[in-house]
């Protein structure tokens, strides 16, 4: 299992492809692996492989998806940050790709690796955020399931031991009855055979 942060590049274009490689490998100790696919198909049989993928870099333009498909498509598969690749001439459908749910945007020509460094970490971070609030609501759902179902076993208890308290008292009563009345007779024969003043 890789300790790296894993990346899925999907580019079909190899001078931007190698160009965005060549700006990672600038980085000392970098903690990413990048996994280069040239299309859709190929980016979605990787997402699906391990080590899980942590972070998606696409281009909006492939080969065999059309634009703004390619990031509703993967925000509908994964729960992971997006990062789209445009060109100067693309600002509409990066603003369209953002409301779809990219997280953010390189513009081709103007990539460096600090800054490439710095988007990707961010988008890590951030996801590691968002789930560990997930967890943590999670988590909550969980105690709260768990009060309610204690709180529900202890009504069904106590329900059980008044019902059974009930059937006691029946059980306890027709004797009580029947000594009282046996203790009237008594006292009434007794009455009988005492001598009158």
């Amino acid at each position: 299992m890789s300790d790296k942060i894993q990346l899925l590049l999907i580019e079909d274009s190899e001078p931007d492809s190698r160009m965005f490689m060549e700006l990672m490998k600038e980085v000392k100790s970098n903690p990413i692996q990048v996994n280069h696919v040239k299309d859709m198909a190929n980016g979605v049989t990787r997402f699906l492989q391990k080590p899980p993928i942590d972070l998606i870099v696409t281009d909006l333009s492939l080969g065999d998806t059309n634009g703004l498909d390619v990031v509703e498509t993967l925000t509908k598969l994964a729960n992971v940050p997006i990062i789209v690749l445009t060109s100067y001439d693309q600002h509409g459908m990066v603003f369209k790709a953002m409301e779809l749910g990219a997280y953010d945007y390189f513009i081709k020509g103007e990539l460096n690796s600090r800054w490439i460094f710095h988007v990707l970490l961010r988008a890590f971070h951030e996801k590691g955020k968002k789930f560990q609030k997930a967890e943590q609501a999670n988590q909550q759902k969980y105690l709260i399931d768990q009060a309610s179902d204690d709180l529900k076993r202890a009504i069904e208890n106590l329900n059980k031991i008044q019902e059974t308290l009930t059937k006691i008292e029946m059980e306890l009563t027709i004797p009580m009855e029947k000594v009282k009345e046996q203790v009237s007779q008594s006292i009434a024969k007794t009455s009988q055979l005492l001598p009158k003043p």
